[in-house]
């Protein structure tokens, strides 16, 4: 056992050797003679029915042998010595990351005779793995019905397993309310929705920035999947929950496929409070093929898939009515005119016949007249429409596999993705439009050295983006309008937010948030085999360019209340309730509330992760399985390209005071380094020989969760590159700031320097220095019970 670790770590100091999650399975059992006797040297052979592929492996003298590092699908095992005749098993199903057992029996006779053992062969009783999880099968992905035709649907029918909720339903989903969908995510293991790894082929495709799925491979595209949570070996990391896809390769044979499923709004019925039928057309169309390019040698497999779908959903809101808008508020609570305002007094005089003359309607504010809706409706929500939100989701998946030997096999494959989302809104330029789009590029080199030594090595590439902003417009709104002290960055152009009292508002949301994120991976894994040991060590590298931007409030936001138009009380000075309006105030041109940003915090960064294991499946008798491993992981804090370094920050929470690494005063990347984050795992499997039909499961390990990229921002989000400010009034006396006068205000920021001090009335957002990631303790017992029938029995 000292040699078998000594050597293996040896071999991951090689130069160019790297190691990385893997989605490939394991073959084990045992060969024995009629008579239940050990038979060593056995020559194991396993081929992928599809392609036929052949890996081998030798038994030892208790008669064991592992085939590891297979890829998922239907085998044949073949087991043949001198004076046995060869046993042969047909459909040896075995699934994604799985340790599929299968004990064979020889009988004496002549090497060239065969005893064949069809149907599937693979038992439902998991003997030697402490990992709970659930495999869906193609079969259950082509045949169970989905509504989307996304993967992630049957994930939520595994045990343990959560799927998202819509936003606005229950408890909030951070992924849902960011990415305007609901269809990105899962929560296993009773974890956070940020804390589900998603691997495709052993490819990491979940976007650190807000932990959704960056791509959702096509149904075509995916061979199988599977959900592990609560007990993984260290292999497995980064995540405390994984879903791990393997991709669909060609074959021997030539297959195709031509889809489309149409839905629409004929057969709708009409929304309560609508007064047609809300609109909604789906499109989901595509195709896939697959074959051999080579027989027995090169194969090749593609797929398309697109989505187009509008869909209109009611809404409602109040508006201030064309009179009102032209300063009329006959009837209404009394407006008083606040140029009018007598400090001796603490009084105001109202508007003659309570109307606003045209005189004194802000050129600003009438400049906002476009941008509200016109009133279509009698009744208190005097707007109604049906906006349509569109979606339009186009995804290709091509993959290679060449056999290049009986020792070793190449496989490449290419996935991209590009969904935007464009909003419904019932005011113009109103939502937010959602960026979504990704990339999955990975080639894979397995190697049998030898019976009894495979190595895999892999590159990859990623590419993630998910933004939300503005719906793109042409020009600077906010400066045709008349808005000062806000972003002149194109990206954030659109209509500032307007609230006021007792209408529905208008304008876009108050955020451009989003990430571009670029990774490139190198890796390698190497499985040994050593009488009842099976050996796996690996390391990973990856380097990572993130894009970050979170501009807040950067278009602004103004919010009339009644106060400047109230009467005020003689006493206090204070505006006096249910006199004046907020529309009235709006029309005048003075906020009591505004908000706003200028620059912009988009900022480029790099970080590096490395990952580290060592593992081993150790069968201590017949009955007893043993796992353990270690695991470490690091991910580096990101950090500012050299050229960006003043766009960050740090906070000292004792001083109050900004720190910036341009004057040496923090680490360049703000946030410490971790570099403490071991995670050992131990697991058993005891199937008693007095209960063959009964498996015991037990397993205890630290997972360690990633942190959410979105909090980096927060070291971007201020000065000196990114201003926010927030001017509040009372209402009381005279208006001080007024539309196109000095609303808003623009700050001058000081250089950055010994003296440098934040700039009043700005908004800091800061995150702490101490960069641990969060860690989870999880353990495990369960029991697996076979029944007649193919069925079974799991409690955990």
């Amino acid at each position: 056992m000292r040699n078998t670790l000594l050597s293996s770590l040896l071999f991951l100091l090689l130069p160019g050797l790297a190691a990385a999650q893997v989605t490939t399975s394991t073959i084990a059992g045992v060969v024995a003679d009629s008579a239940g006797g050990a038979v060593p040297n056995v020559r194991v052979v396993a081929t992928l029915s599809a392609t036929g592929q052949q890996r081998e492996s030798t038994t030892n003298e208790a008669g064991e042998f592992v085939v590891p590092q297979l890829a998922p699908g239907s085998y044949k095992l073949t087991a043949s010595v001198s004076g046995f005749q060869t046993a042969v098993v047909q459909n040896v199903t075995l699934n994604i990351a799985e340790r599929a057992i299968v004990n064979l029996t020889l009988q004496v006779g002549q090497v060239t005779e065969q005893v064949t053992v069809t149907g599937s062969a693979t038992p439902l009783l998991e003997v030697e793995t402490a990992s709970l999880g659930q495999v869906v099968t193609q079969k259950a992905i082509n045949d169970l019905p989905l509504n989307g035709r996304n993967y992630l649907t049957l994930g939520s029918l595994s045990p343990g397993v959560m799927p998202q909720l819509p936003a606005g339903t229950g408890p909030a989903s951070f992924v849902a309310s960011t990415t305007g969908r609901s269809d990105r995510s899962l929560l296993v293991g009773g974890q956070r929705e940020s804390s589900t790894s998603y691997l495709f082929d052993g490819v990491e495709m979940r976007n650190p920035r807000v932990g959704d799925s960056s791509i959702t491979p096509s149904l075509d595209a995916v061979q199988e999947f599977k959900i592990q949570r609560n007990f993984f070996q260290a292999e497995f990391g980064t995540s405390p929950g994984i879903i791990n896809v393997a991709s669909r390769g060609g074959g021997n044979g030539y297959h195709g496929s031509l889809f489309e499923f149409i839905r629409n709004d004929a057969m709708d019925a009409r929304n309560f409070f609508a007064s047609t039928t809300e609109p909604f057309k789906r499109n989901q169309f595509g195709g896939s093929g697959g074959g051999p390019v080579k027989r027995d040698k090169i194969f090749f497999f593609g797929n398309y898939e697109g989505f187009r779908q509008r869909l209109g959903v009611i809404q409602r809101g109040t508006f201030p009515t064309q009179s009102l808008l032209g300063g009329n508020f006959s009837g209404l609570a009394t407006i008083y005119d606040p140029l009018t305002f007598d400090p001796a007094t603490n009084t105001r005089q109202p508007f003659a016949n309570n109307q606003i003359p045209a005189s004194r309607i802000n050129t600003v504010s009438k400049n906002f007249l476009p941008y509200i809706p016109v009133v279509n409706t009698p009744g208190a929500n005097n707007v109604q429409g049906t906006p349509v939100q569109r979606l339009d989701d186009n995804q290709f998946n091509v993959r290679g596999d060449w056999l290049i030997n009986s020792r070793h096999s190449l496989f490449g494959r290419f996935t991209r993705q590009n969904a935007p989302l464009t909003p419904a809104a019932l005011v113009p330029f109103g939502g937010t439009l959602v960026e979504s789009k990704g990339i999955s590029a990975v080639a894979q080199l397995t190697s049998s050295i030898s019976p009894t030594l495979v190595n895999v090595g892999r590159v990859s590439y990623t590419y993630m983006s998910l933004f939300g902003q503005q719906v793109p417009v042409s020009t600077n709104l906010a400066q045709q309008i008349g808005i000062t002290g806000v972003s002149t960055s194109p990206i954030n152009w659109g209509v500032p937010n307007v609230a006021w009292q007792g209408f529905s508002g208008i304008g876009s949301n108050g955020l451009t948030q989003g990430n571009r994120l670029n990774t490139y991976f190198v890796s390698d894994d190497l499985t040994w085999i050593r009488a009842a040991h099976t050996l796996k060590v690996g390391y990973n590298l990856g380097q990572s360019r993130l894009l970050l931007d979170s501009d807040n409030g950067p278009r602004g936001s103004f919010t009339f209340n009644n106060s400047f138009t109230a009467a005020l009380d003689a006493a206090t000075g204070n505006p006096v309730a249910n006199t004046g309006a907020g529309v009235a105030d709006f029309l005048l041109g003075y906020p009591t509330n505004m908000s706003g940003a200028v620059g912009t915090s988009l900022t480029h960064f790099t970080y590096y992760s490395n990952n580290l294991y060592i593992q081993d499946d150790w069968k201590v008798t017949k009955e007893l399985t043993l796992n353990y491993g270690l695991r470490w992981e690091y991910q580096g804090p990101a950090t500012p390209i050299d050229q960006e370094l003043n766009h960050v920050y740090g906070f000292n929470f004792q001083t109050g005071k900004q720190l910036f690494p341009t004057l040496k005063q923090v680490r360049n990347s703000i946030i410490n380094p971790d570099y403490k984050n071991f995670a050992p795992r131990l697991g058993f499997a005891y199937n008693p020989a007095a209960l063959k039909s009964w498996v015991f499961r037990g397993g205890i390990g630290i997972y360690y969760d990633q942190t959410q990229l979105n909090e980096t921002q927060f070291i971007t989000n201020g000065p000196p590159i990114f201003t926010q400010q927030n001017i509040n009034v009372t209402g009381r006396g005279l208006p001080v700031y007024q539309f196109g006068v000095n609303t808003l205000p623009v700050v001058t920021i000081p250089p950055v320097d010994a003296n440098y001090i934040t700039p009043a009335g700005t908004n800091l957002f800061v995150e702490e220095a101490t960069g641990k990631k969060p860690r989870v303790y999880m353990w495990t017992a369960s029991v697996q019970k076979s029944l007649p029938q193919g069925w079974l029995f799991e409690g955990a």
